[in-house]
């Protein structure tokens, strides 16, 4: 029987979603087609009808993960009018603790392309994409900067670096139980009053 553009399409979904789960838990050289196969419950000829190679879905999870963050970023938070430009830079920086995974993975992903040169063209989109969140932060700040005149002294790349560099920071894994404070809402809306001297 043949199959339908919805039922490829699904085919296709179901590869990458599979192959999410186990690069986020087994990383990419501990990751099998076979594998990415079994889990979605494809054969070996429905893998290759849609990509190469396990690099290609590799590609495709990495580059549609950055994307289901941009969109979650853009149509909830960015350019949602019923927040003020300080609380979307308090949703900005809590949107890990909502897409944890997705983080992860893209966190974890970032830090093996850096030392392997074959993912040089990935690691550079990766780069692009950090651009993009780097972003999101500014817009927000350049607003908050023309009305209060009590941040003069500190750039708005400044105040973008710092936020974007705590967003990367803050969620790192294994903080040592003693240092370990955890972090809700109402911990980054403190940090980001006290940058903006509210």
């Amino acid at each position: 029987m043949r199959k339908t553009k919805e039922d490829a399409e699904l085919t296709k979904q179901n590869l990458l979603e599979a192959a999410f789960h186990l690069f986020l838990e087994n990383g990419y050289d501990r990751t099998s087609l076979e594998q990415i196969c079994q889990l979605a419950q494809v054969t070996r000829g429905a893998a290759y009808w849609h990509f190469k190679n396990k690099y290609e879905i590799f590609e495709n999870t990495v580059l549609e993960t950055l994307n289901r963050i941009h969109n979650v970023v853009v149509k909830n938070i960015a350019h949602n009018d019923g927040l003020k430009d300080e609380e979307i830079l308090v949703e900005l920086m809590w949107l890990p603790n909502c897409m944890t995974d997705d983080f992860r993975f893209a966190r974890k992903t970032m830090a093996y392309v850096q030392g392997h040169d074959e993912f040089s063209e990935l690691r550079e989109r990766m780069l692009e994409d950090k651009k993009r969140q780097y972003g999101y932060f500014l817009e927000p700040i350049r607003r908050i900067k023309n009305r209060n005149n009590k941040l003069d002294d500190i750039s708005e790349n400044e105040l973008a670096f710092l936020m974007f560099y705590a967003l990367d920071g803050v969620y790192i894994q294994d903080i040592p139980r003693e240092i370990a404070i955890g972090i809700d809402k109402k911990l980054i809306r403190k940090y980001v009053h006290l940058l903006l001297r509210e």
